[in-house]
């Protein structure tokens, strides 16, 4: 396997390239998608963006214009969570949340300018009722 250094000023491309060439590698840098846009590509199936970061901050994990802070794209598009058995820390007031996964419940945690609320999803059985409370689950 090798290592290539590739720029395309007229293509406006400048990247690494990791493996060989037209026989399955990786590319990342930037590509012509966008003006700075970096992205990570794989080859030669399709020459797919599996990762792109644009100018702004977007970040697009399988397509190349994301729009929104995170994007998820294709057909696997799911986020999954680990259970935790410990709380995470307190979210900043009235500023972020917290999402997780603990003792089969499916938990926001909410910062209420100094109260922590949560709301939460039991996971096993039929029940599909939010509870909320100021103790966390």
């Amino acid at each position: 396997h090798s290592i290539y250094l590739e720029s395309d000023t007229d293509q406006g491309e400048h990247v690494i390239l990791f493996g060989r060439p037209n026989t399955g590698a990786w590319e990342i840098g930037l590509h012509d998608i966008g003006s700075s846009d970096f992205s990570l590509v794989s080859h030669p199936v399709g020459g797919d963006h599996r990762f792109v970061m644009e100018e702004n901050g977007d970040i697009g994990l399988d397509t190349v214009d994301p729009d929104s802070l995170l994007e998820l794209a294709g057909p696997r598009a799911a986020i999954s969570l680990n259970e935790v058995t410990a709380n995470p820390a307190t979210p900043a007031s009235s500023a972020e949340a917290r999402i997780y996964v603990k003792a089969n419940k499916l938990i926001v945690q909410w910062n209420n300018a100094g109260t922590v609320r949560y709301k939460y999803l039991v996971l096993d059985g039929a029940g599909s009722t939010w509870t909320g409370t100021t103790t966390a689950p």
